[in-house]
């Protein structure tokens, strides 16, 4: 899921978006997402984490810098990575309806 160089030769290759609007919307939601986690995080009613992550995830495809970080977390804990991986997925499903992206992966 990560956009990281298999092989040694291999250069990282960086989310391309369309137009400035989609990529404007991708921060708003991803911040928002954000927000939501910490808010989860101090009340009992909301999944925190999963929110935490799935922004992260959706800034991570601007980031190859935190993309790499959330890698290494997910290599380094397993549960993390599973909890990364769930919100991957969450995020994915979000950002193709809002944005209508079919190839988001």
């Amino acid at each position: 899921m990560s956009r990281l160089p298999n092989k040694d030769n291999d250069q990282p290759q960086p989310k391309v978006w369309r137009s400035s609007g989609k990529r404007v919307l991708l921060f708003v939601i991803a911040w928002g997402l954000i927000f939501l986690g910490f808010l989860g995080i101090l009340l009992p009613i909301l999944p925190g984490v999963i929110f935490l992550f799935a922004g992260l995830y959706l800034l991570s495809l601007e980031s190859l810098w935190l993309n790499r970080q959330l890698d290494k977390i997910g290599n380094r804990y397993p549960r993390v990575g599973k909890l990364l991986d769930d919100a991957r997925a969450r995020a994915g499903r979000i950002l193709r309806r809002v944005i209508g992206e079919g190839s988001i992966k």
